[in-house]
């Protein structure tokens, strides 16, 4: 039995966490070079992550590598400085500026991994959502932390603009992490550790501004442990095996996730929370607080709603776009079940009916009362089989859709035609007499008879009937059977003709020849 492996990004995390606390807490000499070698550490183990699991796409790591070592050389030059601990927003030396490109290759990364994965299609309301965050954290990051700073700072227009390089840098991670918390892509834990390890420095600045700036009893030691926990949870994710696993793209999607709607709800609530906070706890404003602090609360509020709105409209336009898209969805479905209902009863060739319309035909008329059921005539073409060899298929089909369209004018409106197949017709007259079908046979007989020119052959062929009273039978089943005798009595009498079905006391057809130039007789 093998003992359980255990994974190397899992012990680097439990001791990486155990060296933040002691040296966050620890009052030693040796506390800043230990926290310097700590930080140093976590750039090198996700170079070492990276060589060991070789991701697809290693941009973000890279990026993330150098970030870490940058953040830690910055932070021991800002530790071993004599007014390092004292300085609310680092300015003026090597120290600052290598900070600043820490941030900048952490939102890099950040950026690069909202991107990666995330289909084009979301990318506009991404952006929308992003600036939702930005607006909505700024508005407390403004109440909090960057007016009363300015209020007490005295700052020339320089070091001025270059806080607000810090602060955009915080913005920019924090809307990141919000959209790649959002992104309909699925997240794995070590996706969650990466962005918890990312998270940690952002609240660790955050804090110690709000405590600088607000002169809050909070222990430095709370600060320097998130500055150190957080990389170290970066570089233990390195060594995850899931790192290595590619990205699968989501799907486009224009839907609010519950995790979109939650955000959205604190970040609409933050406006006038920071906005009315105090007056409801009764707090002085801070000092040096303006007219123009005011203006930009406002201006953070009032475009935070119009983001919303803007972002409700485009949920509208795409519910409204579904809901066209599902009312066409719904027509062509309707269309296509009329076409394959229209199929499963007509005949492709001639339109006319096929046996199915014709079982419906005669399974309605039988179901009439005895004497008001009418009559069904069988029509079958004699000589077709020659002209279909004579002059081809196209012909034949040529001469099978002119007849059919002369037997349906022929027939009276009450009466339907369907093509049984090859060239056998069928015809169901309901509550007609007996003379009335007689003289319609006749018609029949002589239509079929007519020569035709197609294709510029001359073309000649006679027809066959088989013509039975409806009232005599008690099925389909046995309408067919009947009329069908009675047809080929008509052929094996000579063609050309029609025979008259009748339901003897067996219940075998007696047929009745009639041809046209003789009289009719039904029996």
């Amino acid at each position: 039995m093998t003992r359980p492996r255990t994974e190397a990004w899992l012990v680097y995390l439990a001791l990486g966490g155990v060296a933040a606390v002691v040296i966050a807490f620890g009052d030693h000499r040796w506390s800043v070079w230990a926290a310097t070698a700590l930080q140093v550490s976590t750039g090198l183990v996700v170079v070492a992550g990276i060589l060991r699991h070789r991701p697809a796409r290693p941009a973000f790591w890279v990026v993330t590598a150098a970030a870490l070592i940058a953040y830690a050389v910055a932070q021991c030059s800002w530790r071993t400085g004599d007014d390092g601990w004292e300085t609310v927003i680092p300015f003026g030396g090597i120290d600052d500026w290598l900070l600043y490109l820490a941030f900048g290759l952490f939102t890099a990364a950040l950026a690069i991994c909202a991107l990666r994965g995330q289909p084009a299609g979301n990318r506009r309301t991404d952006a929308i959502d992003g600036l939702v965050v930005v607006l909505g954290v700024s508005a407390a990051s403004w109440h909090f932390i960057a007016e009363p700073f300015l209020a007490i700072g005295g700052l020339d227009p320089w070091h001025s603009a270059l806080f607000w390089f810090y602060e955009l840098f915080e913005l920019a991670r924090i809307a990141l992490i919000a959209l790649i918390l959002m992104a309909a892509t699925a997240r794995g834990s070590a996706q969650r550790l990466v962005l918890t390890g990312m998270s940690l420095p952002i609240a660790g600045d955050i804090l110690f501004t709000y405590a600088a700036t607000t002169e809050a009893p909070i222990p430095v030691q709370w600060f320097d442990l998130l500055w150190l926990w957080g990389p170290v949870t970066i570089a233990a994710t390195a060594l995850h095996p899931a790192m290595a696993a590619p990205v699968r793209p989501g799907r486009p999607t224009d839907t609010v996730s519950g995790a979109r709607l939650v955000i959205f709800v604190l970040l609409t609530a933050v406006i006038p929370i920071v906005t009315g906070l105090d007056d409801i706890t009764g707090a002085a404003a801070p000092a040096g607080r303006t007219v123009e602090g005011a203006w930009i609360q406002m201006t953070l509020g009032v475009s935070v709603a119009i983001l919303l709105v803007l972002r409700l409209g485009m949920l509208s336009a795409v519910a409204q776009r579904r809901s066209r898209a599902l009312e066409e969805a719904l027509r062509l479905q309707q269309a296509l079940r009329e076409q394959l209902e229209y199929r499963a009863t007509h005949d492709p060739l001639t339109g006319l009916g096929n046996r199915a319309a014709l079982l419906d035909a005669l399974d309605c008329t039988l179901s009439r009362p005895v004497g008001s059921r009418g009559w069904l005539i069988l029509l079958d073409l004699d000589g077709f089989k020659n002209v279909n060899d004579t002059f081809g298929h196209p012909v034949g089909d040529a001469l099978l859709v002119a007849l059919a369209r002369e037997f349906t004018v022929a027939v009276p409106g009450a009466g339907s035609v369907a093509r049984l197949g090859g060239d056998e017709f069928a015809i169901v007259l309901p509550e007609h007499d007996a003379p009335a079908v007689t003289r319609l046979a006749d018609r029949i007989l002589a239509v079929a008879a007519r020569r035709r020119r197609i294709e510029g052959a001359v073309i000649k062929v006679s027809a066959s009937l088989g013509l039975l009273p409806l009232d005599v039978v008690a099925d389909t089943a046995s309408a067919l059977r009947e009329a069908d005798i009675a047809l080929y009595a008509a052929k094996d009498a000579g063609r050309d003709r029609y025979r008259v079905g009748a339901t003897g006391t067996a219940g075998a057809g007696v047929p009745v020849d009639s041809r046209p130039a003789a009289g009719t007789r039904i029996s």
